[in-house]
């Protein structure tokens, strides 16, 4: 069986004054519908299935090995908000994702970088209020609860597009809240208890506007909130607490976390002077916002460097506490995945032992320096 080989179809691109030629432009099809595209991509999946039939008795082998090796009955790092704590629950043998909550025990104690969530037999129950179906191919999944516990947003992609529908449903019935939103991307923020706000991406799925959906209307009644013009620019990321506004950016290449203090409600704000800079040593890092309750002062956020596991951190605003919260296998078990696929595969290619284990990552914490205090200029 002979290689499928694309044909070539000469495209011209301009920007800053510099022409570039692609050929194989053509194979872009953003609505996944494109009879040719379609074709050809049958045709390098029937040769890839020709060339690897050989090796089958090697995958499922791998596979097993890779399966024993996981953890399935799991949680991620519970997250505080007003008197619940959320997480997600992974069950052995099972297809999906459950999304789950449980009261605090201690209702009245403060939101704390200490907190943990009791697992007791006398704890208080979980509820499962949604689940992810994991079965359906390329789909992307976010979910959020309204400030009042009452409501879940969630938006899924089931083409691999980044192209989302937003549903709203009870916490409690999980029944449907008025009409889906389509078209939209999964940066989603409860704007209070009854409306959202969302993006939507312009024809090259850059993120360009911002809009608010208040519930029960319809979406093309929606206000557009900020529309970014300048199509080098795409949005950027911003945490907004009830005493803090948290600011993602990058600066050299590396993404920087930088967090102003706000003033009291009704004093006001004329700008912001002297943030606070999350300072980490390691060269190369990675790292990226996580949910976090709006009215505490605990920033959640993933971390993850080349001696430094993915992982989940809690970063006290106030005090400048840094805590580390669990490894975050279950967002980042792809990357583990791909390490034991290579290295077995090396292995059993070479003739070499199979049985041992690979070696277990370090766990050391990100490190930061201490800043002076941030500063906010009222008149």
């Amino acid at each position: 069986m002979e290689p499928p080989i694309a044909k070539k179809v000469r495209h011209e691109m301009e920007m800053f004054g510099d022409v570039r030629i692609d050929n194989y432009y053509w194979l872009r099809d953003d609505s996944r519908s494109d009879p040719q595209v379609l074709a050809y991509l049958h045709e390098e999946n029937a040769y890839t299935d020709h060339v690897m039939s050989g090796t089958k008795q090697l995958e499922d082998q791998i596979y097993s090995e890779i399966r024993g090796r996981l953890k399935e009955d799991d949680v991620s790092t519970p997250l505080r908000r007003g008197n619940y704590y959320y997480y997600r629950r992974t069950l052995e043998g099972k297809e999906y994702v459950q999304h789950c909550r449980r009261l605090v025990a201690n209702i009245g104690a403060h939101a704390s970088v200490y907190d943990t969530m009791s697992t007791e037999p006398d704890a208080p129950q979980s509820m499962s209020f949604l689940m992810k179906m994991s079965k359906l191919k390329n789909m992307h999944f976010t979910a959020l609860v309204s400030p009042n516990n009452k409501l879940v947003a969630y938006a899924e992609d089931t083409k691999g597009d980044e192209i989302y529908t937003v549903y709203v449903i009870d916490a409690e019935s999980r029944t449907p809240v008025g009409k889906p939103l389509v078209g939209v991307t999964s940066d989603l923020e409860w704007a209070g208890d009854n409306a959202l706000v969302y993006t939507t991406r312009d024809e090259i799925l850059r993120p360009d506007k911002v809009w608010l959906h208040k519930m029960g209307t319809e979406q093309y009644l929606d206000p557009c909130l900020y529309h970014e013009k300048d199509d080098i620019v795409s949005i950027q990321d911003m945490q907004l607490f009830s005493d803090h506004l948290v600011v993602y950016e990058r600066e050299d290449g590396l993404p920087k976390i930088t967090i102003y203090n706000l003033p009291r409600i009704g004093e006001p704000l004329d700008s912001l002077q002297g943030g606070r800079t999350v300072d980490f040593v390691d060269p190369i890092y990675s790292v990226a916002p996580s949910e976090s309750q709006f009215s505490s002062g605990i920033l959640r956020f993933h971390y993850s460097s080349m001696r430094t596991p993915p992982s989940v951190y809690d970063y006290d605003m106030n005090s400048g506490t840094l805590v580390p919260k669990k490894i975050d296998v279950m967002d980042k078990i792809e990357e583990l995945l791909e390490a034991i696929i290579r290295e077995k595969g090396s292995m059993l290619a070479s003739g070499g032992d199979s049985s041992s284990s690979p070696p277990a990552p370090r766990t050391e914490p990100p490190r930061f320096r201490q800043a002076t205090p941030p500063m906010w200029v009222a008149n």
